[in-house]
């Protein structure tokens, strides 16, 4: 019986292990992509803005204020404005009003 359950011990630390492998390369692919070329065209609408999906990590970009957000297991975090550079490059500001959003001032 000791025998057994050092062996499901093993199992289920390997199964573990590689769940959290997993997981943090999926945040990191997620973080990777969050400033890449984004298609504003397919992203999904919320309430106050557009959101990208990840595999685990969802970007939101907030049309009122232009603060780029991102959301964990439901629970979302708005962490900084968007830099120029990525405004005038993107173009954010043409593609919210676009979908029928008023961005502010300071956007």
């Amino acid at each position: 019986m000791e025998e057994f359950l050092r062996v499901m011990y093993r199992i289920t630390a390997f199964i573990g292990f590689l769940l959290l492998v997993s997981m943090i390369s999926l945040a990191t692919l997620d973080f990777i992509d969050v400033d890449k070329n984004i298609n504003f065209d397919k992203l999904d609408l919320t309430n106050t803005g557009m959101v990208k999906r990840g595999y685990l990590v969802d970007a939101h970009l907030n049309c009122t204020n232009g603060f780029l957000g991102l959301s964990i297991l439901k629970l979302r975090f708005y962490y900084k404005p968007l830099s120029n550079q990525f405004k005038t490059k993107s173009n954010a500001k043409k593609a919210c009003q676009d979908r029928g959003f008023s961005p502010n001032e300071t956007f």
